[in-house]
């Protein structure tokens, strides 16, 4: 099924745009992926030698209140304000396929959009004004070969109208690194829609894209592409938007070799578009940094360092840039004060940051309650204060884990585990709930 839509592409833009069937691209799990053009002529530094690192901040706990929200599956990405809480929910097949609306202050919950049978909700993005979304047939196996389908649709939240975005017709994983070619990452700023993008000549052959599309007036523009390559060569993955700025990482060499570094490719870069002069700027060159995250003029991202000996998982460093100047500044890693002594550093891995106007948060593989202040030059761990839930056993309240999901403009999303004994008899539902938390 071919899709057409209004996408332009500017005459001085570098790079074949086809106007055949919109196919895509994927983002895999926590896989770290990204690229970097390494040219020796390249007139940038490397952020490995000007990124400023912060050995110990301070360490504070900040006493919270938690007030429990729906067991639905909430977008890391998602940035409405906190208002109102996007999630997805579980069908009968246990597939991500109902789209929902949650109120934590009134406790009301609206059921959005459920997808026609057989199609699943991948990935979503949303601010106070519009909710986009991909849904996909693609089964859930990873050694698959067949082609499957994926639309982009967006709804007006004000009256509740959907229109589709893209759509496409993909192969269904490629040969040389695995990943699932459907649209990664979308963010959402000023009715702008920010999006990469993957167009396959076959399963390996790829064409990368950079879309930003207008959603009241449904007309997109490719702001960026790369010709049909090889995908172990390059590729364009991972974006943000706020106001009128745009980033996204570029990856290259596919890596052979984790004694290297631990990722999918050897090189990441990070580029910045000015959506009013159209110019475009790379932003970091010759290391690995990914997963950028845009507010203000600031910008989260995690940094790969080259692997060190006997290291076993990926050990991404969160990093911060301060667009005016360009400096960048590690302000989480292996190092930091934070971790529980019994936590091997290198076996941590870190990713998908998120930013506002006083934190930084981030994942790891393992729960994680603590926040980087970047305005007061500290962390913060959250402390819940009256907080008695604890399955089947009061007494225990102190044998849980808070891990934070989503970071708002003042407010967080937390799930919290239940650590104490005897987890065994209970079921997955009865050990893990999650929570909202407005922060001082």
């Amino acid at each position: 099924m071919d899709k057409t839509i209004k996408i332009t592409t500017p005459s001085n833009l570098l790079g074949v745009v086809s106007r055949r069937m919109f196919l895509c691209i994927a983002l895999f799990g926590l896989c770290f992926l990204c690229c970097s053009c390494n040219s020796p002529d390249n007139q940038f530094a490397s952020p490995t030698e000007s990124a400023s690192r912060t050995e110990s901040y301070p360490l504070e706990l900040i006493k919270v209140r938690a007030i429990e929200v729906p067991d639905l599956y909430y977008s890391f990405r998602n940035n409405n304000g906190g208002d109102k809480l996007v999630g997805l929910g579980m069908n009968a097949q246990e597939e991500l396929a109902t789209l929902y609306l949650y109120n934590p202050k009134t406790r009301d919950l609206e059921t959005l959009y459920s997808c026609p049978n057989g199609y699943h909700i991948t990935n979503s993005a949303s601010d106070p004004y519009w909710i986009v979304w991909v849904e996909s047939n693609e089964e859930y196996d990873f050694g698959g070969t067949e082609a499957y389908n994926w639309s982009m649709k967006a709804m007006n939240v004000a009256d509740r109208r959907i229109h589709e975005v893209d759509a496409g017709i993909t192969p269904k994983r490629s040969d040389v690194l695995g990943f699932r070619y459907i649209p990664d990452e979308m963010s959402i700023s000023l009715n702008k829609l920010i999006y990469c993008k993957t167009l396959v000549e076959d399963r390996n052959q790829t064409a990368s894209q950079v879309i930003c599309y207008m959603l009241d007036s449904q007309v997109g523009e490719v702001i960026q592409a790369i010709d049909y390559v090889d995908v172990s060569e390059e590729w364009l993955k991972e974006c943000s938007i706020y106001n009128n700025k745009v980033v996204w990482c570029k990856m290259s060499i596919c890596n052979d070799d984790n004694d290297f570094r631990m990722s999918h490719y050897k090189y990441a870069d990070i580029y910045l578009y000015d959506c009013d002069t159209r110019q475009v700027e790379q932003l970091t060159s010759g290391d690995y940094y990914f997963n950028p995250f845009l507010f203000e003029d600031k910008l989260a991202l995690i940094r790969m360092p080259q692997t060190r000996p006997d290291q076993y998982v990926g050990d991404g460093e969160v990093a911060f840039m301060d667009l005016k100047t360009r400096d960048i500044e590690i302000v989480a890693d292996r190092y930091s004060n934070f971790y529980e002594t019994n936590i091997i550093g290198e076996d941590i891995a870190r990713g998908f940051p998120i930013i506002n106007a006083r934190y930084i948060s981030w994942s790891n593989t393992f729960p994680n309650r603590n926040l980087v202040d970047y305005h007061n030059n500290k962390m913060v761990a959250l402390e819940l204060v009256d907080f008695n839930w604890v399955p089947q056993d009061p007494t225990r309240a102190d044998e849980y884990e808070i891990n934070i999901v989503c970071l708002y403009d003042d407010a967080v999303l937390i799930q919290v585990n239940y650590t104490g004994e005897n987890t065994s008899s209970y079921d997955y539902e009865s050990l893990t709930k999650t929570f909202y938390v407005e922060l001082p």
